[in-house]
């Protein structure tokens, strides 16, 4: 493994925990304001100034091109990750932060497994055994987690 493509993995890691943070501070904020879309609202409102002030901050800028001519799918992140977050926030208080994100990664596993296979990508994967047993450790994870 190259020392980018350990670094990319330690990035992930570091991210996943910053995930699971996220899923932490984002229900602790529906239960004190008694209602997950204030709190789904603010979540996004800050991540979005915090983008803002990083976009204006970052030097030249790249053109955007017309958005009109992207691909459906592609503006679709933000819609998923409305999804993401209200679930998360409804999630972690009835199962808890461990099963709560270990089903949510369980979800993000076979989401990819099946967007990998789409030739739309560059670097489409075949599903393999292998795959499927990751996916099962997963499962198998998300079973112990409820005990």
């Amino acid at each position: 493994m190259s020392i980018m493509q350990t670094t990319m993995l330690a990035a992930m890691v570091a991210a996943g925990a910053a995930s699971a943070f996220q899923a932490f501070s984002n229900a602790a904020l529906g239960r004190f304001t008694g209602d997950p879309l204030l709190a789904a609202l603010f979540s996004f409102g800050s991540g979005f100034l915090l983008l803002a002030a990083l976009w204006m901050f970052r030097g030249p800028v790249p053109g955007v091109g017309d958005l009109r001519e992207a691909p459906a799918h592609a503006l679709l992140g933000g819609a998923m990750g409305v999804v993401m977050v209200l679930t998360v926030i409804l999630g972690v208080p009835r199962l808890g932060l461990l099963t709560t994100v270990t089903a949510l990664v369980l979800g993000q596993l076979v989401g990819a497994m099946l967007l990998d296979c789409l030739p739309a990508f560059a670097q489409a994967r075949r599903l393999t055994p292998e795959r499927f047993a990751a996916a099962g450790l997963v499962f198998a994870g998300l079973l112990l987690s409820q005990r």
